[in-house]
């Protein structure tokens, strides 16, 4: 019995390590890409500071990134610290994904979770189709050719969406916390926009302007005015 046991137990080996070694690449692929993003990234903010592409000397804004200059010394352990917990959580989500589509108990579930996700698939795409025909025949551009039928079209498709929003609510939530989770390693670049950035006083991300100050550190010597 015990031999019976152990074959079964290298026959199922590979499914935990696979999903160990699938994480372990996206990992380092991971921590490669944000690493050689930050090279073209400094690049494009000179860039932009001297074109006048980010307001420098004319912004009224721009006081903050002349205060506190020493914060720079805040970036490489931001950048190490960063792109290794992205590497990590993003490793873990890939790891558990695959983990879960090869668990022989979980099976039936990750199949009925595939096929909500092809019936979404197939309603969206139908419904694009129909928009498209429906589009042509009673709109042009923000004029209806025919208002009534045009209206009509509207309810339906109001109606229609009040189902599938629910799903395209879930499918946001988990695009916006991937998308917040690979910005965890990139400090180069605001996740947020300046306004959804500030709440009160209170800033959310405040390292994207560390990284501009770093950069206006050392554009200061090649242009004094700053």
């Amino acid at each position: 019995f015990q031999n019976e046991l152990s074959k079964v137990a290298e026959s199922e080996k590979w499914r935990l390590m696979a999903p160990l070694r699938y994480g372990l690449a996206v990992s380092e692929i991971t921590i490669i890409i944000i690493t050689l993003n930050y090279v073209p990234s400094t690049t494009r903010t000179v860039l932009l500071f001297r074109s006048g592409g980010i307001p420098s000397l004319h912004d009224a804004r721009f006081w903050k990134l002349r205060v506190a200059v020493d914060q720079a010394s805040l970036l490489f352990g931001t950048l190490f610290w960063g792109s290794l917990y992205t590497a990590i959580l993003i490793g873990l989500f890939s790891m558990v994904f695959l983990a879960i589509i090869l668990n022989k108990e979980l099976a039936p579930q990750v199949l009925n979770i595939f096929a909500s996700f092809l019936g979404l698939v197939i309603t969206v795409i139908l419904k694009i189709l129909v928009l498209m025909i429906m589009r042509r025949k009673y709109h042009r551009g923000y004029y209806r050719t025919n208002p009534a039928k045009a209206n009509l079209l509207g309810i339906i498709i109001e109606s229609w969406n009040l189902g599938l929003t629910t799903q395209y609510m879930i499918i946001r939530c988990l695009k916006l916390l991937l998308a917040a989770t690979l910005f965890i390693g990139r400090v180069d670049v605001p996740f947020l926009t300046e306004d959804a950035n500030n709440l009160g006083l209170l800033e959310i991300d405040h390292f994207p302007l560390v990284f501009r100050k770093d950069v206006l550190t050392h554009e200061a010597h090649r242009h004094p005015y700053l």
